[in-house]
């Protein structure tokens, strides 16, 4: 009978405005839930509330991050969206543009399909992984995928990933093709939702274009708005000779995105549809650097001319990558919730944002407006923008991102109502800024190499990060972001002297005058062996190829131990900086030009620094990681901060481990992100000499520098560090203790190495962790109050997504010929079958040279098993609950058993679809309805117990998917029905049910079937004459077309309730202002109630009978200014 209840109207209640609102935490990564409410309108009947709200994530606001519509950091959660990340080659198309001039083949493009000659085996591979069934290593087919995939770039080995945040749900898939060329999904998160591919294009059946997706509820979210990408690379690759090879491909037009396009439900009928503004073009490009140095200079004259042959396949000093990319972008236009009204956005074009190609193209949301069925602005929302500079080191120019300064509520007068004023962490020292490990800001000095400045510095990382927001309570809200801290990578102990505060710092310089060039000057010793930044700080000699050697004194001798410098040519971009390692002893160094005559005034100096480690006042803990929250302020006037006035409340986080070592209880899940690494370069080149061929051999170590990380990123529950212990408490109000499961007890079985490659990506178990397993309460003098514990069932499936393909042993000992033969065919003919003479064969197995590395997505969940909550009373008595509970194979509670401290239980259990074996709910993915709940007490474990209460929920009726009956069992099992649902409409309302007592009632449904408008308690459906109801709602139809003719709405359901025929029954009727809430009710009595509404949708008065009659009660509503 719950259900029923919920669909009368009760009398509305004050809007209660809270002073401070509470900012819920995620204790685990220490990152606030932000979020400013626009709108709420809830569906009837169905489970569902249209929201609209403002989110704001700190994580979404680095430096290199890219603004939406509403602002650096911000996101409007309205309706939802699926995202496609093309990994590779898009699965369902070839890119025509791959070396060699062929296409590159995606991963759907199968033995069963017939566009290409070649075949993409991916999909075989990977099955027969799963099925265990074991591989032939002589699969020509194999083979031919492992090698031109490699070399060639020829096929696509990982299926692309879908992404899909909606009205809550959020979660991840691919798409798969079975052996009748049938598109499917497969799940990548562990939920019951339902994933079908709706739609296809008509002239490429393996391009999805539409999506429907249907809850545990049977309510289904269509996805067929779709937005389309062009993305283009341009690779440029400089040899240190020179040698310059530049490659284009374009990754076509794909579908980038679905955005969802209306909600029905079980039924098919529509609830909701989403209106989107035509396509507006993005453009924003991406650019990725690679940079090597060499540690020795290059061989003697005579065999350069060897060299610059094979300068195409030595590593080159220099790869840039300059990805394009240009977005059709539909922007939602309104949501219309049929029957009730809309939502409206409209936007302005036009931004100065310079991380986007053509930013005057660019929208900002302006208004929202929401509107009802009427046409009547219900209220209104303005935003208002400015903008964030700064300046990064080694850029020439202001960086400008859009941010979000101001929200303006109007009424639906127009007049404004309040707003929320947002506030940002600014550069105010004007510090010179760079980029840390994790791409946010950090401080370094003007002279920093920004290449290698990588550590974080708390006092720049929050720059750009919302500070403050005032409320429409006129208080204010203050955040304090910092770093965060991790003391573990994984289960492993960080080395304290990760944290460059454990170091102290030494800068030695040498200088140099033009005539002391080719003389060994001293410059530093180590006691150990230390990593050195040399720095030239002088540009006079950019014009020279010169190079400065380093010399390790040994004895009366000296050994050559490195160089910098650009050598044999003139080079004006060479680097300022360069880190070298260096063994412990006493360096001297010499300047030397290639010029003879080499004229600069005053002196050219050098800087070298290096560190040693502190011995004493040691810091625990590692920064790093991005930020999190340390503490929330909430004062009662904007006023109030910046002085030293106490804010009315403060809580306060702190994430350091609870056995008072000092140490973070952060963890990574790996190590810090590697940007730079040393390597040793060995190879033998075969050239052509007269009618034979020589060999070359060539060997250096190698220094590279890239922009982006090495290491496949994964987060913890989306961040970066999740923390293990934290505390939170408020000053003198006590704290509160939490337990965390974490990458520390939780560690995913597989590293990647954090040092040299192969860099390798590992399947990572995140499900296990953020999970609560322990909370503590104390007062405010330390005193336990309250404790719970959690346990849990975690259990996985690990999915294949895909094949990494890599060198064996590392990239810089690759087959370096493979490039020479086009095709897998050509190599078999050109080695394998001339037993490996040919000189371009340095082997002849293709295994041999590379590395198969299936990509494993991990699928897990969690379930809590077993809860302990115990209270502590001050005269020492303790007061324990105990919970168990089992689920079932969808992960439903099935049974729930609570166990008092008087050792009594009661067990709940459930029954749902599964366990009723009711087919027709499961077609529908009705699965998470109980059906049927049984409440049994035990004065004992060892007692059978008695069943105190026993439900059941019937859905016979197979003409549709509504419930029909409410069963009650007595302790002797006999079957009562408590209620019959005897009609519903064309909608699913329902309109009559009937009672035990065999009482029938009546509902009738107005607001173009949206609002209950009279209740008729003793009637049937059938008892009433449909010209009686049609005068009804056909009033209130037009009452929802024009309020102005609510009047005639109440004459008329007046007239409806005094009719002759009503007389034997009780009738209630029920007036609304669709959007804003009920406007009059009318009980059997006939006294009625009318609710009167302020322009700010609020309620205002309370009055008898009419809008004008007796008071009843007043509401009166201040803001602060």
């Amino acid at each position: 009978m719950d259900n029923i209840k919920k669909l009368y109207p009760a009398a509305p209640t004050a809007n209660n405005l809270m002073k401070f609102e509470e900012v819920p935490v995620s204790n685990y990564t220490g990152i606030p839930d932000i979020k400013i409410p626009i709108a709420e309108i809830p569906i009837y009947n169905q489970g569902i509330s249209m929201n609209v709200s403002l989110n704001y994530h700190p994580l979404n606001a680095r430096p290199d991050d890219k603004a939406s519509e509403v602002g650096l950091g911000w996101s409007l959660f309205a309706g939802g969206s699926i995202t496609r990340t093309v990994r590779g080659t898009p699965d369902d198309q070839a890119v025509l543009s791959a070396p060699g001039g062929q296409p590159s083949i995606g991963i759907l493009y199968d033995e069963f399909t017939s566009r290409f000659a070649d075949k993409n085996y991916t999909r075989q591979y990977l099955d027969a992984q799963t099925t265990g069934i074991g591989i032939d290593p002589t699969n020509v087919q194999f083979r031919k995928l492992f090698y031109e995939g490699l070399f060639m770039s020829r096929f696509d080995t990982e299926y692309d990933l879908y992404q899909y945040n909606f009205m809550g749900y959020t979660g991840r898939f691919i798409i798969k093709k079975d052996s009748n060329n049938q598109l499917f999904v497969e799940k990548l998160d562990k939920n019951n939702i339902r994933i079908a591919i709706s739609a296809t294009n008509p002239t490429n059946n393996l391009e999805a274009t539409a999506f429907i997706i249907t809850d545990e509820m049977g309510n289904k979210y269509s996805f067929e708005i779709l937005e389309k990408s062009i993305r283009s690379i341009l690779s440029n690759k400089t040899g240190f000779a020179g040698y310059i090879n530049t490659n284009f491909s374009n990754l076509g037009d794909i579908n980038s995105a679905f955005h969802l396009s209306k909600i029905s439900n079980a039924s098919d009928i529509d609830l909701v549809k989403f209106n989107y503004y035509p396509a507006q073009q993005v453009f924003y490009t991406d650019y990725s650097q690679i940079d090597r140095s060499k540690k020795f200079p290059d061989d003697d004259i005579a065999l350069q001319p060897v060299r610059i042959q094979f300068d195409a396949e030595i590593p080159a000093a220099q790869e840039l990558n300059v990805t394009s990319n240009n977005t059709s972008v539909r922007s939602l236009k309104d949501i219309e919730v049929l029957g009730k009204g809309k939502i409206s956005f409209t936007y302005l074009q036009g931004r100065e944002d310079t991380n986007y190609t053509h930013p005057q193209q660019l929208q900002r949301l302006d208004k929202i407006t929401i509107i009802d069925s009427s046409e009547k602005i219900i209220e209104s929302y303005q935003f208002s923008y400015d903008y964030f500079w700064f300046r990064l080191l080694g850029r020439d120019i202001d960086d400008k991102r859009l941010s979000l300064s101001k929200i303006t509520k109007y009424k639906a007068d127009s007049i404004k109502e309040f707003d929320y004023v947002l506030d940002y962490y600014k550069n105010t020292a004007n510090e010179a800024l760079g980029k840390d490990h994790w791409d946010w800001f950090n401080c370094i000095k003007p002279t920093d190499n920004y290449l290698l400045a990588k550590e974080p510095s708390s006092s720049c990382m929050t720059i750009n990060l919302l500070k403050s927001m005032k409320l429409p309570s006129g208080g204010l809200r203050v955040f304090d972001f910092g770093s965060n801290t991790y003391s573990y990578v994984g289960s492993e102990p960080v080395d304290p002297y990760e944290n460059p505060d454990n170091w102290d710092s030494t800068e030695k310089e040498v200088t140099y005058t033009k005539t002391e060039k080719n003389i060994k000057k001293y410059f530093f010793t180590l006691n150990s062996p230390k990593t050195v930044e040399i720095q030239n700080i002088n540009s006079q000699i950019v014009n020279y190829a010169w190079n400065l050697s380093f010399y390790r004194k040994v004895g009366n001798s000296y050994v050559m131990a490195g160089v910098v410098g650009p050598v044999s040519d003139p080079d004006p971009n060479y680097p300022q900086y360069r880190s070298m390692d260096f063994a412990a002893g006493e360096y001297y160094a010499q300047l030397s030009f290639v010029e003879v005559d080499v004229n600069f005034t005053g002196t050219v100096n050098f800087t070298a620094t290096y560190k040693d480690k502190k011995n004493s006042n040691i810091i625990p803990y590692v920064l790093g990681g991005g930020i999190r929250i340390n503490s929330i302020s909430y004062y009662d006037k904007p006023a109030q901060y910046g002085t030293n006035q106490i804010p009315a409340k403060k809580v306060n986080f702190v994430y350091n481990d609870f056995s008072g070592s000092g140490k973070s209880s952060g963890a990574l899940i790996f190590s810090k992100p590697v940007h730079t690494y040393k390597y040793d370069y060995n190879n033998t080149f075969v050239y052509p000499v007269g009618s034979g061929f020589g060999k070359y051999n060539y060997s250096n170590v190698f220094t590279i520098f890239s922009s982006e990380n090495f290491i496949p990123v994964q987060k913890t529950q989306g961040a970066d560090v999740g923390y293990q212990n934290v505390k939170v408490y408020e000053t003198g109000n006590g704290e509160s203790l939490y337990t965390y499961r974490s990458p520390i007890d939780s560690p995913n079985p597989e590293q990647v190495s954090s040092t040299f490659p192969p860099f390798v990506p590992v399947a990572n178990y995140d499900y296990k962790r953020g999970l609560l397993i322990d909370e503590q309460k104390k007062d405010s003098n330390g005193v336990l109050q309250y404790k719970k514990s959690t346990q849990y069932n975690t259990y996985d499936t690990k999915k294949l997504t895909g094949i990494s393909l890599r060198h064996i042993g590392s990239p810089y000992t690759e087959y370096i010929y493979a490039g020479h033969f086009k095709t897998y065919d050509a190599y078999i003919s050109g080695c394998l079958n001339t037993g490996g003479l040919n000189p371009f064969c340095g082997t002849n197995d293709p295994a041999s040279m590379i590395a198969i590395t299936p990509i494993v997505e991990v699928v897990g969940k969690a379930n809590q098993t077993y809860g302990e909550n115990t209270e502590f009373y001050p005269s020492g008595g303790i007061f324990k609950t105990i919970l168990n509970m089992k689920y079932n194979g969808k992960d439903y509670v099935t049974k729930q058993t609570s166990t008092s401290p008087d050792g009594s239980i009661t067990e709940n259990t459930y029954q749902y679809a599964h366990e009723k074996n009711n087919q027709k709910l499961i077609n529908a993915n009705m699965i998470g309805i109980p059906l049927e709940t049984a409440v049994i007490k035990k004065q004992n474990a060892s007692d059978q117990g008695k069943i105190i209460s026993r439900t059941e929920t019937k859905y016979d009726n197979a003409a549709n998917l509504f419930p029909t009956s409410v069963i009650s069992y007595d302790l002797q099992s006999t079957a009562s029905t408590e209620v019959t649902y005897d009609h519903y409409d064309s909608k699913g309302n329902l309109q009559q049910y009937t009672t035990k007592d065999g009482i029938s009632t009546v509902i009738i449904w107005g607001y173009n079937q949206t609002q209950p408008i009279a209740k008729i308690t003793g009637a049937k459906l059938s008892d009433i004459q449909q010209s009686l109801i049609s005068s009804i709602v056909n009033a209130s139809d037009l009452d929802a077309s024009n309020p102005l003719n609510e009047p005639a709405l109440i004459t008329a359901l007046d007239d409806f309730r005094k009719n002759s025929n009503m007389a034997n029954y009780q009738v209630t009727t029920y007036t609304y202002d669709p959007l804003i809430g009920v406007t009059s009710i009318t009980p059997p009595s006939g006294i009625r109630e009318v609710y009167i509404y302020d322009a700010a949708n609020r309620l205002k008065e309370i009055r008898e009978n009419s809008a004008t009659g007796k008071l009843l009660k007043e509401f009166k509503y201040n803001y602060k200014n």
